[in-house]
């Protein structure tokens, strides 16, 4: 490859590097944003159900010291329709950050046993899966209560109720998947499956779900397909299947000037040129061997050639230090490190009695 096309290669391989290197830090500064934002929200919820908590226990340790006829109330005023419900802070789950994501190896449909909370123990079906908080929603189960707002209420054109029930997100480490497994009876009988392996899944394919150590395929749910109605503004069966394109050998099936807008035509990415462009700097490459053979027949000058002396040296002499400098660097390690330098010079010692012993 000639001078003026590999510069140009260079050129693409460099600032393709340097892009390179910008991206992994965007993508670094992006996970310390999501960590950051991951770990305030933990920091906020688990805050809040602390100090739940610790109202509550103080609630019952009053309502049993005061008795059944001195029972405060605590449902008027500001908590007159808010007594018992928790913020919608709690309800939705903080998103994990994409590095931290595993596989989702849930569906909507699955059956899952619950590990924690007061549901523990119970098994209900998922009804939704969300990946970015690696949650899922259990029908049923870990219900809360929490105060909708009256304005919210108005923009959705529903009759305010200022309390609402829903199923709080669960973690997926709170969660088991359960199976039906054949026994050895050969009867089929429910299982809490503790690791579910996956396989495969590359290519935008959907993985294998498989029990290690049974190696036995957990089928993923069967997907209900929505149903379209058509409707007076759909396109037709027979508008969409009629052929309207017919290719042909003469023409070209777009303007060739349409590639100049899908790809930068000036472009320092670019890497393949037009035979036009090579043929230009292909020119240019051999007008500069042609220049530079002409000035090496008309001889050096003094001024070129003691610069290719001094660079020949630069190449192949090492640097010698002084004895002033080695003085000053002994100096130095003395200062920062005596035991070292104590080393150094013992085994200094030691070498110079062999060379005059030999």
């Amino acid at each position: 490859m000639e001078a003026p096309m590999q510069r140009l290669l260079n050129r693409a391989a460099k600032v393709s590097g340097h892009a390179a290197k910008r991206a992994e830090r965007k993508k670094a500064d992006t996970f310390k944003d999501e960590k950051w934002a991951y770990d305030y929200r933990s920091k906020m919820q688990n805050s809040q159900i602390k100090r739940f908590i610790k109202d509550e226990e103080r609630n019952r340790k009053e309502d049993w010291a005061t008795g059944t006829r001195l029972l405060a109330r605590r449902d008027v005023g500001k908590n007159k329709f808010g007594f018992g419900t928790v913020p919608t802070d709690i309800v939705y789950n903080p998103t994990v950050p994409e590095r931290w994501r595993k596989k989702t190896w849930l569906a909507s449909g699955d059956r899952v046993v619950v590990l924690s909370g007061r549901d523990r123990g119970k098994i209900g079906s998922v009804t939704e899966v969300a990946e970015d908080s690696q949650s899922c929603r259990v029908e049923n189960l870990n219900e809360v209560n929490y105060v909708v707002p009256e304005f919210i209420a108005q923009e959705q054109g529903r009759n305010y109720t200022p309390t609402v029930v829903t199923t709080r997100l669960l973690s997926w480490d709170d969660v088991k998947l359960v199976h039906a497994v054949r026994d050895q009876a050969g009867y089929f009988r429910d299982v809490v499956v503790d690791e579910v392996e996956l396989i495969g899944g590359e290519g935008g394919k959907k993985a294998k779900r498989v029990i290690p150590g049974l190696k036995q395929e957990i089928p993923w749910p069967a997907e209900e397909k929505p149903e379209h109605e058509d409707g007076d503004s759909d396109t037709l069966r027979m508008t969409v299947d009629e052929n309207t394109f017919v290719p042909s050998l003469n023409e070209t099936p777009m303007p060739g000037s349409v590639i100049d807008e899908l790809r930068g035509k000036y472009s320092k990415f670019r890497t393949r040129h037009e035979p036009a462009y090579i043929a230009q700097k292909e020119a240019e490459a051999s007008f500069l061997e042609s220049k530079a053979a002409r000035l090496e027949g008309r001889g050096m000058t003094p001024f070129m050639r003691q610069a290719a002396l001094y660079k020949a040296a630069r190449k192949t002499e090492l640097p010698e230090l002084s004895e002033e400098q080695l003085a000053s660097i002994g100096l130095n390690m003395m200062k920062e490190s005596p035991e070292r330098a104590a080393r150094l010079l013992k085994r200094f010692e030691g070498e110079q009695q062999k060379e005059v012993s030999a």
